[in-house]
């Protein structure tokens, strides 16, 4: 049986028996009740008819208690009548943003200033702000989790593969088991697949320089350039740049190591898969510059002959380059060592440089007989010459041979 009693105190509502609730009706339509586990549920409240601080309020049995069932302006609550939650906010966060500045999507990345991308990989916790994003996780076919901080990018959780978020270039700083990655790509569009450094293809699409820039922030300060664009017409991959000073050095190989028993000590090494091809050496007072010659490594080995005649072919000469009027010197024309000593020589006589190259895209390069190669030269500047070089130290060997064929013919003359 249920009961209301009064007393000067109280007024008591009493729902006698097990599973018994108490409800209030207004109308003949019920607004609010309070079962007999003590869950109050309420489907509409006016927040205006609250005052004063609310009593003790567990908010584990508070259901049913949505905005759309709350109508007015909360008055001030005090948090210290409040249980299950902090008493005066959360610690360490003031807000007076007047925008949403944090958004918590389904799969609990976070943006700040802008909301996560839905496309973000379910594998992956993401911090995503408007134009870059800090991400934790393991790509697919990978086994180890990876930190990454990106700009424009995201890993598609479809396509399992890094896209651009907007039309636009990418950048990627990858840490992976103690490895540190700096990667970046040409600009692409939004949602297309990152051929970070060019990966497989090569900026496919893409328009601008890739790579890697490590730059001296200082006014006319150094620069260290690793290029992926293999549009670039000299195809230079890595490019190291200084502004130069008389007094300074372009490149500065230092050794903190003593050398006190003046070991010849490897600086650079120039390898190719077929292993050492040359090597930059440097003992403590001087410095070696060496290519392959090892026996092991040359077949059909002869006697030189007709050195003298060959010798007799080229045509030192003295002249200046024409950015430096005032300085005159001794050397060739590399065009007139060529016939003579061709692995002297490298680059062709009046060529200039490749402007474009074929691309996948070109029909030369495609079908089963392509008539160029990817890569290939396409069309050449009208204005930037391909200067030849030479390599004079590869004369040495015919002089040595003239010299010794001019000192026989000098003994046979001084034996007759």
């Amino acid at each position: 049986m249920s009961t209301i009693k009064s007393s000067n105190e109280h007024l008591t509502l009493n729902a006698d028996g097990s599973s018994k609730d108490i409800k209030f009706q207004a109308n003949g339509v019920e607004k609010a009740s309070i079962s007999s586990a003590g869950a109050f549920t309420s489907t509409t409240i006016d927040a205006t008819k609250l005052t004063g601080n609310l009593p003790a309020v567990n908010a584990s049995a508070l259901t049913n208690l949505t905005a759309a069932n709350i109508t007015g302006t909360l008055p001030a609550i005090s948090g210290a009548n409040l249980t299950n939650l902090p008493a005066s906010g959360t610690a360490g966060i003031s807000s007076s943003a007047d925008a949403t500045a944090m958004t918590i999507d389904s799969n609990e990345n976070i943006g700040i200033g802008t909301a996560p991308n839905a496309d973000w990989d379910t594998g992956m916790d993401a911090l995503e702000f408007d134009t870059g994003a800090i991400s934790d996780g393991v790509e697919n076919g990978q086994s180890d989790d990876q930190f990454v901080l990106t700009e424009n990018a995201y890993y598609d959780n479809t396509n399992n593969r890094w896209q651009y978020k907007a039309n636009g270039a990418a950048g990627m700083i990858r840490m992976k088991d103690g490895e540190i990655e700096l990667m970046s790509s040409a600009s692409g569009s939004a949602d297309a697949e990152i051929k970070f450094n060019g990966e497989s293809s090569l900026n496919a699409g893409g328009t601008g320089l890739a790579g890697i820039r490590i730059k001296n922030p200082v006014a006319r300060g150094s620069c260290i350039a690793i290029d992926s664009n293999d549009t670039i017409a000299t195809g230079h991959k890595l490019v190291m740049s200084y502004h130069g000073w008389q007094e300074c050095s372009g490149i500065k190989l230092y050794d903190e190591y003593s050398n006190v028993n003046n070991y010849n000590i490897t600086r650079i090494g120039f390898y190719t898969s077929n292993g050492a091809i040359g090597k930059i050496t440097a003992t403590s007072n001087s410095t070696t510059y060496s290519t392959s010659s090892d026996y092991r490594l040359k077949e059909n080995v002869e006697p030189m002959t007709g050195a003298i005649n060959r010798l007799k072919g080229l045509k030192p000469s003295r002249f200046n380059f024409k950015n430096s009027p005032t300085e005159t010197m001794d050397g060739f024309l590399a065009h007139e060592v060529s016939a003579y000593v061709p692995e002297a020589i490298t680059g062709e006589k009046d060529a200039m440089e490749v402007e474009t190259k074929y691309t996948a895209d070109d029909v030369e390069t495609q079908g089963d007989n392509p008539t160029k190669e990817i890569g290939d030269p396409k069309t050449y500047s009208t204005t930037e010459i391909d200067a030849q070089t030479i390599d004079q130290s590869k004369l040495v060997p015919l002089l040595v041979g003239a010299l010794q064929e001019a000192v026989a013919r000098i003994e046979a003359l001084e034996n007759a």
